[in-house]
């Protein structure tokens, strides 16, 4: 995941790296021990937080050195996740259907929607209006309140 000078990845399926693209070094070694896979698409960051989306249905949240929160977040794998312009909203979709705007001060749910098919991604874009694709084959418009 690109953000600004800020580039986050996976080596395995417990450890993450983010690299300061400025100055071409390694910002954050974050190990922590999970059960599910995580996918290089699936890591978003804020400049304050990374979160990472798992297929044990797990948001799991870091700052800059190590987890700090980890919660259920959908039914089945969570596919995508995206910051919104506010470093404590974030969105999520996954294999379940669900699109979901969490509170990250709360780690509640503060908006959701239903889909009859799984959501595979999701994008926070212009003038607050987000974009969900998934196995309907339809891109999705909706504003702050879903």
């Amino acid at each position: 995941m690109h953000q600004g000078n800020l580039f986050a990845g996976y080596v395995n399926n417990n450890f993450l790296v983010e690299f300061n693209l400025e100055t071409q070094k390694c910002s954050s070694n974050l190990q922590f021990q999970a059960e599910g896979q995580i996918s290089t698409n699936r890591i978003v960051s804020n400049n304050a937080i990374i979160a990472g989306a798992f297929e044990d249905a797990m948001i799991r949240i870091f700052d800059r050195s190590k987890l700090v929160h980890s919660f259920e977040a959908h039914e089945e794998s969570v596919m995508s996740l995206c910051f919104t312009n506010n470093p404590y909203e974030l969105f999520s979709c996954g294999q379940d259907g669900m699109v979901k705007l969490w509170d990250l001060r709360k780690y509640a749910v503060a908006h959701k929607k239903k889909y009859d098919e799984a959501a595979h991604c999701i994008t926070f874009g212009r003038n607050n209006i987000t974009a969900s694709g998934g196995a309907d084959g339809v891109i999705k418009l909706f504003a702050p309140d879903l």
